[in-house]
């Protein structure tokens, strides 16, 4: 037996090494090799200089003997290091595979290690409830996930875009919309004219969607991916690409506003200025003039890269009117800029504006007659001598000409009726003329003449009479009915017998009030009746007077 004087363990009497601690212990080396001559340890089987092999067989290796992994010498049960090299032994069983060594071959045994492996241990409650959590968390956010992910798809996002345009959320569209031009202000109040825009063509929103869907580039409008939404997914904006323009004037000292806000003073007759950067769409302009009335409004659609200019220029510009009534109310966008003198005149100089709208009034005493509203053109304007191509605005009524030809239907009968051989009576001739008829106040001085003419007939003392009428003026005073002066020549024939030459007698009628309508597809006369003769005629010819 071997004491260890490190930590006084009881070794074998062979042992190089405590097999409790380690410690060296001094072997003294017998068994010299046959090979090379060195003295090895009585037991050892090898030469531990050349390996040659020093017994003449090798004692069969007990499989379960526990050994050495380094040098599989033979050790105690409970050693924790190699009695022999010193090496700490595993608790591990070791399994040895036998070898046959060859001589002048140090001998390696194949050592397989196993790996002793922990019984399982039963899942707590705890650590159950702990998975499932997990379980749950995964399968909801692997949902919330793909959810995300189709919300927030640029076809989604392109179709929000499009729906607040059309539902005019400025405030999205404020937070989604981008531009690369510092200058750009982009709010609320800046998108109006967009919005606007698109209103008033509302197919021009499909268009800018399928323009944004394919990446193309629409009147200012791209796509564009900028960013992150709900930290995961590509956020797509509208890119904004602005819009320049130029405003013209020819008029010192006026005063040009863009949507209400001024944007410009001229200080000279040929003045311009660039406006800009704008967000594309509809914007109104007005211009005034200091200290006068007159203004022009226009409307613009600005858009990128458009070359058109802002034109404020003022034009002067003459418009002459005529019209089938003697006498109306001009006027110019509603409100007083004339007069009709015999059916004609001509207003201006005026300042043009794309807006021009001209009409005629005319009061009477029970009614208010009108004409069509006419717009002006101002392709029409002849801006180098400054006028306008004649206006013709006929009012709705009949004119001279049209209540001659009643009239005379009137008198064509009158010269009927005072024969003493017509079957024409004269209570017939009241009705087809007057209003109301013989009660009429104003046949009963014709009907005296018709008796009178018709007595002297019967007894031949004239032959018959006949009228020749000149209309002077027309006044309509409501639909159909109007205030007329006229002319009207009597010529009596006598017959030869009574050596009597033709007596001329001629009457002026004011203020005769008539019924008078046309037949709206032949224009032939279909009513005329006498409301009142007016001042019932005064004699102004007599070529018998001093008879």
């Amino acid at each position: 037996m071997k004491h260890c004087q490190n930590c006084g363990q009881e070794n074998a009497s062979h042992a190089a090494f405590c097999e409790s601690c380690g410690h060296a212990f001094e072997v003294k080396k017998v068994n010299p090799c046959p090979s090379c001559g060195v003295d090895n340890e009585e037991e050892a089987s090898f030469c531990e200089n050349c390996g040659t092999k020093l017994a003449a067989e090798t004692p069969a290796i007990d499989k379960q003997m526990k050994r050495c992994p380094n040098c599989q010498h033979e050790l105690e049960e409970g050693a924790a290091f190699c009695d022999n090299c010193g090496t700490k032994v595993l608790e591990e069983k070791i399994e040895i595979e036998p070898q046959n060594v060859e001589p002048n071959e140090v001998p390696f045994p194949n050592v397989k290690e196993k790996v002793m492996q922990r019984p399982k241990q039963p899942v707590s409650k705890k650590n159950k409830i702990i998975g499932l959590v997990v379980a749950i968390c995964l399968v909801f956010g692997g949902g919330l996930y793909a959810f995300l992910s189709q919300q927030n798809s640029q076809e989604k996002q392109i179709e929000s875009l499009v729906v607040a345009i059309k539902n005019k959320d400025t405030s999205y569209l404020v937070d989604r919309m981008v531009t690369e031009d510092p200058s750009l202000t982009i709010n609320e109040e800046s998108l109006q004219p967009m919005l606007k825009y698109f209103e008033e063509n509302k197919e021009e929103i499909n268009t800018l969607k399928k323009a944004l869907e394919t990446q193309q580039f629409f009147n200012g409008f791209s796509l564009k991916a900028e960013g992150k939404v709900a930290l995961l997914f590509t956020k797509y904006n509208i890119q904004v690409t602005p819009a320049y323009s130029t405003i013209e004037s020819n008029v010192k000292n006026s005063v040009i506003l863009m949507d209400g806000k001024e944007v410009a003073t001229t200080d000279s007759n040929k003045y311009s200025k660039k406006i800009g950067p704008l967000i594309p769409g509809v914007y109104s302009f007005e211009a005034t003039i200091k200290n006068k009335k007159d203004k022009k409004e226009s409307t613009y659609t600005l858009l990128p890269k458009g070359e058109e200019p802002v034109d404020m220029r003022f034009v002067m510009v003459k418009i002459p009117i005529r019209s089938n009534m003697k006498d109306a109310t001009v006027l110019i966008n509603d409100k007083e800029a004339g007069k009709l003198t015999d059916g004609e005149t001509e207003i201006g100089p005026l300042l043009w504006n794309n807006k021009m709208k001209v009409q005629l009034i005319k009061k009477t005493d029970t009614d208010q007659l009108k004409t069509d509203v006419k717009e002006l053109k101002q392709v029409d304007v002849d801006e180098d001598s400054g006028t306008y191509p004649e206006i013709v605005l006929n009012f709705n009524s009949a004119d001279d000409y049209d209540i001659e030809s009643g009239i005379k239907l009137f008198y064509d009968d009158f010269s009927h009726v005072v024969d003493s051989n017509s079957h024409f009576e004269p209570n017939e001739f009241a009705s087809k003329y007057y209003v109301d008829g013989d009660k009429n106040t104003s046949f009963s001085g014709i009907k005296d003449y018709i008796n009178w003419c018709r007595e002297r007939s019967s007894k031949r003392e004239y032959e018959g009479v006949t009228f020749n009428v000149n209309v002077k003026s027309v006044e309509p005073l409501s639909n159909n009915t109007y205030k007329i002066k006229y002319n009207v020549v009597y010529r009596t024939t006598y017959p030869y017998s009574t050596k009597k030459t033709p007596r001329i007698e001629g009457f002026d009628y004011s203020d005769v009030k008539v019924q008078f309508e046309q037949d709206d597809d032949s224009n032939d006369v279909k009513n005329f009746k006498f409301i009142d003769m007016g001042d019932g005629g005064k004699k102004v010819e007599d070529n018998r007077a001093n008879e």
